[in-house]
């Protein structure tokens, strides 16, 4: 019985860390798709004007010439870093959610497999332990586990 709670917990364990490799992936695209989209933007302009035009992933307004070449290296790399913390203070409340989540489906599957193991199959003739109190009391405490798994 407890290789199967541990199988249940692995299972969860295992859904949890491929949404979070996932979301890790999604994330690495973003971050790329942001930082690489003014270059991207500059060199098609630069093709079809001959001219160049610096771009930034984000339109802020400074107290400098934000374009002029002797900046825009720090801007850009400033707007990156920003993107990036952003980023990861959207997503870290993401997985945090998905972590409990995972926490409360865990709970309430385990509940589920030892409400479903309650009565132990005794045969047709044997059922003496409907009238147990151990019975009543593993029944009692599954029922105020089920209350506070609800309450959390």
């Amino acid at each position: 019985m407890a290789e199967e709670k541990e199988a249940i917990i692995a299972d969860e364990r295992r859904f949890l860390n491929n949404i979070i490799k996932m979301l890790n992936i999604v994330n690495m695209m973003l971050v790329v798709t942001f930082t690489s989209y003014p270059l991207i933007l500059t060199l098609i302009e630069y093709l079809r004007t001959k001219e160049v035009e610096l771009m930034l992933p984000l339109l802020i307004v400074y107290p400098f010439n934000s374009y002029d070449i002797r900046y825009w290296p720090f801007v850009y790399l400033h707007q990156i870093w920003t993107g990036c913390v952003t980023l990861l203070g959207i997503y870290s409340a993401d997985y945090l959610l998905f972590t409990f989540c995972t926490y409360i489906s865990i709970q309430f599957r385990l509940l589920q497999h030892d409400m479903e193991n309650i009565i132990p199959d005794l045969g047709k003739n044997n059922l003496t332990r409907f009238r147990d109190e151990e019975f009543k009391k593993e029944f009692v405490d599954l029922i105020q586990r089920h209350h506070m798994c609800i309450r959390s």
